[in-house]
């Protein structure tokens, strides 16, 4: 007995296959632009307050060394995970990357995000994950205060014997 015809089928009630549409390019730069901006627009106004908060106070030189090498760090466990979402092997917990961006790497997740197109979708991981970036910018704003700087001071001391 043949299927029936209808959406899918032939009238004969093979299944059909979706020719590949040629597109104008319009639609896919559209997305490029959009996850472009995804990026920029975090990045840029993150940036900005940075540069506002050190008019107001000092931000540590150390800062923009730990931001890079977590952004790098956070950037090459996403793609390890979703290349292991990819061939259904055992995945990093979403704990460890909400970590990994609380502790400055979250440039390099919002990165990972677009440019790998992973962790994009699950609302509740997108909730958390900007949680930790305000968390992130809360502590930096916190350790460059004169109140920050000097128990980051005092700790450098108490740590090099100097204190």
């Amino acid at each position: 007995m043949t299927p029936p015809a209808g959406p899918g089928r032939d009238t004969d009630g093979a299944t059909r296959t979706r020719e590949p549409q040629a597109s104008s390019g319009r639609r896919g730069r559209s997305r490029r632009l959009s996850r472009t901006l995804k990026v920029a627009v975090p990045l840029g106004v993150s940036a900005g307050a940075v540069a506002a908060l050190g008019t107001v106070w000092t931000v540590p030189s150390w800062t923009a060394w730990v931001y890079a090498a977590m952004s790098l760090l956070t950037f090459v466990v996403y793609a390890k995970d979703k290349a292991a979402a990819r061939g259904r092997r055992w995945r990093t917990p979403e704990s460890t990357l909400h970590l990994l961006s609380l502790l400055g790497g979250w440039p390099g997740a919002l990165l990972a995000q677009q440019v790998l197109r992973h962790k994009t979708i699950k609302v509740s991981f997108r909730a958390v994950f900007w949680c930790t970036v305000v968390a992130n910018l809360v502590l930096l704003t916190v350790a460059s205060s004169p109140a920050g700087a000097f128990v980051i001071g005092s700790l450098r001391d108490a740590l090099s014997g100097t204190g």
